[in-house]
């Protein structure tokens, strides 16, 4: 699947941190790759961002790749994980905060 997520990214701030970052940041990174890498850290929810599928015309799209090749219940707890992380904006500005993964 390849959800549209730029409605999460703009309920958790992520575009407006994106913003404040410094120019050399933000050429290595991006709303969706912010996301990601939140996803990934504080939810351990792994998902692929859309500048790993092309950045030709993609700065504004809010993109992930999720893979559905396990097993029902895997599936499941990770969509739990990610609606929990949709509704986290003191986590994520906590997690943008500290800086460590942020690309």
């Amino acid at each position: 699947m390849f959800p549209n997520v730029a409605d999460v990214c703009e309920n958790l701030e992520i575009v407006d941190a994106f913003q404040n970052l410094p120019q050399e940041m933000r050429r290595k990174t991006s709303p969706s790759t912010l996301l990601q890498m939140f996803l990934l850290y504080e939810y351990q929810v792994a998902t692929m961002d859309r500048k790993s599928f092309g950045r030709i015309g993609t700065e504004a799209l809010h993109y992930l790749r999720l893979s559905f090749a396990t097993d029902t219940e895997s599936l499941k707890e990770g969509l739990k994980r990610i609606a929990m992380a949709a509704e986290d904006r003191k986590g994520f500005t906590q997690f943008f905060e500290e800086g460590e993964h942020l690309y």
